[in-house]
């Protein structure tokens, strides 16, 4: 019901009366065409909308990430503070010695991507899971960008493997080995991983996950991410992140290679062709 007094006061009363008279007329609601009109303006302002939300969504995503990374970032500091060198990749006694080391020194969940990606049939196998759609874990750059060979001393930050079949050995590399931090990548949304040997089934936080710039056959995709916009979050040693599209972080340059290696070299002798 329009109330008289408030038109009055708000100087509407010529429309106030326009509007008694409307409803006067069409018994007081709408018509067919009218309510089709207003329906389809609502339609269209969701359509204009419903992009805009999703957008803020994938930016709180991943802006998330980020601060999940820099836990890590801090974690990873303090252990090297600690300790004069990096984090095992693996060890004689099983793999995903670098998340045991942090686990410590950061939260469980900032080991992991807030936003879902749908899993390979296979690590969902491995790990005895039904849900199809998993947060994917943060990959440390475990063997820098060698492929076709184990670099020795070891171009990533993972360690030294010295194969001597069951009295094979892990070495951590150095701090001091590590020549530009701020351009070396330590870890970032990856999601590769590589599984125990005679394993059929394991813990997800148990296996060992690693970033590098190359398709992964047991994920069959690169290990590094594309959930955020087509790119990844990526952590430097120095602690800063950066971010960019899978495509860059994967080139097969000189200049994108080099910053998976703690030498800050190429090293194209290890590309395999990738």
């Amino acid at each position: 019901m329009i109330n008289a007094g408030v038109c009055r006061r708000a100087a509407l009363w010529p429309l106030c009366s326009l509007a008694a008279e409307r409803a006067s007329a069409t018994g007081g609601g709408f018509t067919l065409i009218e309510l089709l009109v207003t329906t389809a303006i609502i339609a269209i302002l969701a359509a204009l909308l419903l992009p805009v939300l999703g957008s803020s969504k994938q930016q709180a995503y991943k802006a998330k990430c980020i601060g999940n990374l820099h836990q890590l970032s801090v974690a990873l500091q303090i252990y090297e503070a600690d300790q004069d060198f990096y984090p095992l990749g693996a060890s004689g006694n099983g793999f995903g010695s670098w998340q045991l080391a942090l686990l410590p020194l950061a939260s469980s969940n900032s080991f992991y991507c807030p936003q879902k990606i749908r899993a390979q049939p296979t690590y969902l196998q491995l790990v005895g899971s039904s849900d199809p759609y998993v947060l994917p874990h943060y990959g440390y750059n475990v063997l820098g960008a060698a492929w076709s060979d184990i670099a020795l001393p070891s171009l990533g930050l993972g360690g030294d493997f010295t194969p001597a079949g069951t009295n094979s050995s892990y070495s951590p590399v150095p701090q001091r080995r590590v020549l530009a931090p701020a351009e070396m990548i330590a870890l970032g949304d990856s999601g590769g991983y590589v599984d125990p040997p005679l394993v059929k089934s394991a813990d997800p936080s148990s296996l060992l996950y690693i970033a590098l710039p190359y398709i992964l056959p047991s994920v069959n995709r690169p290990a590094v991410g594309n959930w955020h916009d087509g790119g990844g979050n990526m952590i430097f040693c120095d602690g800063h992140s950066e971010y960019a599209k899978q495509s860059v972080w994967i080139a097969a340059t000189a200049s994108a290679r080099q910053r998976w290696n703690n030498d800050h070299q190429p090293h194209p002798e290890y590309w395999g062709g990738q």
